[in-house]
């Protein structure tokens, strides 16, 4: 896959430097996005550090949400965060300074309306999960207006590659009629050994 935005150089220097990345299997490339992603949490200065307390939590946090994306995705997005630490970017800073306004949200003209597409997909979906679900997943009434600007945030570190490649899963699960924040629970709970998130539900008293 050709990734915009990179040299002849950068391209040569992932080629023979990190394709190891690229060719593992797909478990190990969620645990390699989520390591780098927790190298970069902890250089963030918060009133909530993520410590050894916190750091199951964000991990399966975090795999939960990549848990749906097509191998591509996760490729791409594998790609974005070696670029990231080897330019001494943090991506964490970047999202949450973002969201608080301290820097301004890039203007990603090629991937805005994707961008939008899928805030908006992803949100109706949460919804519709927490309706389903109502004894399982609460929720609260500023509930998707923030889950909207801090997935807007978040996308907006991402490369127009990766961007891209997220669009056409959530595409491919609209077309299929999955609704991925569904799916998302259905893989957290079976990896706690709890069944399908409907298991969840029924058994809730």
């Amino acid at each position: 896959m050709e990734i915009k935005g990179e040299s002849d150089l950068e391209k040569k220097e992932l080629d023979e430097k990190q394709s190891k990345y690229l060719k593992k299997p797909r478990d190990n490339v969620l645990d390699t996005i989520i390591e780098i992603e927790i190298t970069m949490a902890k250089q963030m200065n918060t009133d909530e550090p993520l410590d050894e307390k916190t750091l199951p939590a964000f991990k399966r946090m975090r795999w939960m949400t990549y848990s749906v994306f097509s191998d591509d995705t996760l490729a791409l997005l594998l790609n974005d965060w070696i670029i990231a630490s080897q330019n001494g970017r943090n991506v964490m800073i970047e999202k949450y300074a973002m969201m608080g306004g301290q820097i301004a949200i890039p203007n990603f003209s090629e991937n805005e309306k994707e961008i939008k597409v899928i805030v908006e997909q992803e949100s109706k979906w949460q919804e519709n999960v927490r309706v389903k679900y109502p004894k399982t997943i609460s929720g609260n009434p500023n509930g998707t207006k923030e889950f909207k600007h801090y997935l807007d945030c978040e996308l907006h570190t991402w490369s127009i590659p990766a961007i891209h490649s997220y669009y056409e899963d959530v595409s491919a699960a609209v077309k299929k009629k999955v609704n991925l924040s569904e799916a998302r629970y259905n893989n957290l709970y079976a990896s706690l050994g709890k069944g399908s998130l409907a298991e969840v539900e029924n058994n809730q008293v």
